[in-house]
């Protein structure tokens, strides 16, 4: 059960890092400034390209819930499952909620 909350955690983190506004707009000025700065600095370019896709924040995000929940041998099996499950769910919600919707 604490596998399937680790999953459902890490999706709803990332999903809402990428591609929600968030309150007042908060997350899309903060894409915004990474886009901007991106093109003048390495490190802001590294971190645009983590917040613009579900998938490569998935691997981030689920690493930092792997070592808070999952501290034994298997760790880095439940850390690879969980951003797989992400990916997964993230990919049913992109075919399910998305298709037939026309994008805002």
């Amino acid at each position: 059960m604490i596998f399937i909350i680790s999953c459902l955690a890490c999706w709803r983190i990332c999903h809402f890092i990428v591609k929600e506004n968030g309150p007042n707009d908060l997350m899309w000025d903060a894409r915004y400034d990474l886009q901007v700065s991106a093109h003048f600095n390495p490190v802001a370019r590294f971190f645009y390209g983590l917040v613009s896709c579900v998938e490569c924040l998935s691997v981030w995000i689920s690493l930092m819930i792997a070592i808070a929940v999952f501290q034994d041998r298997f760790m880095a099996y439940y850390w690879l499952s969980i951003s797989s499950v992400t990916m997964l769910i993230e990919g049913a919600y992109e075919l399910l909620w998305t298709s037939g919707h026309p994008q805002k």
